[in-house]
């Protein structure tokens, strides 16, 4: 009897390997899902705040450029 537990043993071990690395692998996916959203909504931001500056520096350069060419 305690022949066939042993057989049983390894069998049992790996089933619940299985189940541990599916589930680790979901979890994985997920984390991976959700940190890919907020790392592009991350640069959605940073992108919009440096179009910004980029117009609030450019805008009066320009205006002063011109003002300067028109002054001659």
């Amino acid at each position: 009897m305690l022949g066939g537990a042993r057989i049983l043993a390894p069998e049992c071990g790996f089933s619940m390997f299985a189940r541990f690395d599916a589930k680790l692998e979901q979890r994985l996916a997920e984390l991976k899902a959700e940190l890919q959203t907020q790392l592009a909504q991350g640069l959605a931001g940073v992108e919009t705040k440096l179009v910004r500056w980029l117009f609030t520096f450019w805008v009066p350069t320009a205006a002063g450029i011109v003002a300067l060419l028109l002054r001659r």
